[in-house]
């Protein structure tokens, strides 16, 4: 059976008694999409493939111009669910990609080495919709007039 935005509204109206979609027409659809959003952002609610058909993979090509790059979530986005390097790509960088907390950036925002990626690293963290990546020292280097900014190529799925 194939699910339309129609047949899922009257589906949950209804289970609510209103047959005609008179009162919980626009509720309903409301409901699903949060549940929806809660479903997906939860990881352990359900398997990638129960849901892979609303899975959207984003490919963004990180130009870091300093060593921090940012990105914000597509309007259309309902959760995100993970971020990595696709080894598929031609340009794909081999390095490790870390996920931390806001309380790992702020401490990494103050330039201590300590709290740095280091090596190949890059660190990554998301405040609401945007996502923000910080780059080891290792890597990179200040641009000089021959080069502007550093490449990485990456999936946002």
């Amino acid at each position: 059976m194939k699910f339309t935005k129609n047949t899922i509204m009257l589906d949950i109206a209804k289970r609510m008694g209103d047959n005609e979609l008179k009162l919980y027409k626009y509720r309903g659809w409301s409901a699903f999409q949060n549940t929806l959003a809660t479903l997906a952002a939860d990881r352990t609610a359900w398997e990638r493939q129960e849901i892979s058909p609303l899975l959207k993979t984003v490919n963004i090509n990180m130009e870091f111009e300093d060593a921090t790059f940012a990105f914000s979530l597509p309007s259309d986005a309902i959760a995100f669910t993970d971020v990595w390097i696709d080894t598929s790509v031609a340009n794909a960088w081999g390095g490790i990609i870390k996920r931390i907390d806001e309380a790992d950036a702020q401490r990494a925002s103050t330039g201590e080495i300590a709290f740095m990626p280091a090596g190949n690293e890059i660190f990554w963290y998301n405040i609401g919709d945007e996502f923000r990546f910080i780059l080891s020292n290792d890597m990179y280097r200040k641009p000089d007039s021959d080069a502007e900014s550093v490449a990485i190529a990456g999936t946002l799925s």
